[in-house]
């Protein structure tokens, strides 16, 4: 009896081993997307903080992918630092199928202060440029072609404005009241999701956990007994 409890034992043992091995593990974040160069690399930056004014660029995704976080330049108004956006991912320019949306404070990185060169008038007086990061993203896609799109950005300083950097990428981007436009410059971070998937929920994890080890006391006790 106790040889067939130790089997048993042995069993259950190399089943739980096997089914952690099996188990996904947190996948790392990579850049799944760029439209080149990020800024300042051209000569205008397209206004996302008046209200209902809204740009969209687009981007691909070239397999399952959960997407993580996404950078973009902005030009604000000297001595003023970006707050707020609000952002979208859908499957059309302004609209469609949305996938994803929020609003956010990005992380922001100073790229240039008190820029003149390139029409600093957009700033009304010289622009300091920053590379923002909007992150904690959970956005699930299929391979495929997407949008982004921001508005409502705010910055410190009542009326600031904040304009998205244009780099003519190979992208397609348009503004709501203008139309087509040269491309903006975002990049799109996360993880290709075929491989394998998010790490499993804690509660799961638990769960299972919780079991297995329930399992071995009870052979134990036999054991013992």
């Amino acid at each position: 009896m106790k040889s067939l409890l130790r089997n048993a034992a042995r069993l259950v043992f190399g089943c739980v081993c096997l089914l952690l091995s099996g188990l996904p593990t947190q996948a790392t974040n990579i850049q799944l997307y760029s439209n080149g160069p990020a800024l300042p690399s051209d000569t205008y930056a397209w206004d996302i903080s008046t209200p209902g004014k809204v740009v969209s660029n687009s981007f691909v995704i070239s397999a399952p992918a959960v997407i993580a976080s996404f950078s973009f330049g902005v030009w604000v108004t000297s001595a003023t630092v970006p707050l707020t956006v609000d952002w979208s991912i859908t499957s059309q320019e302004f609209g469609g199928t949305t996938y994803g949306l929020g609003t956010n404070a990005p992380l922001t990185s100073l790229v240039k202060q008190a820029w003149t060169q390139n029409n600093p008038s957009l700033c009304y007086n010289p622009c300091d440029v920053y590379q923002v990061t909007v992150s904690s993203l959970n956005v699930n896609l299929a391979p495929g072609s997407y949008w982004l799109n921001l508005q409502n950005a705010t910055a410190t300083g009542f009326g600031a404005f904040v304009g998205w950097d244009e780099n003519s990428g190979p992208g397609m981007a348009s503004d709501s009241s203008v139309g087509t436009i040269a491309s903006e410059d975002p990049d799109i971070y996360g993880y290709y999701s075929s491989g394998g998937g998010e790490t499993p929920e804690p509660g799961s994890l638990a769960l299972f956990g919780s079991g297995a080890l329930g399992i071995g006391a009870f052979l134990r006790r036999r054991l013992i007994g």
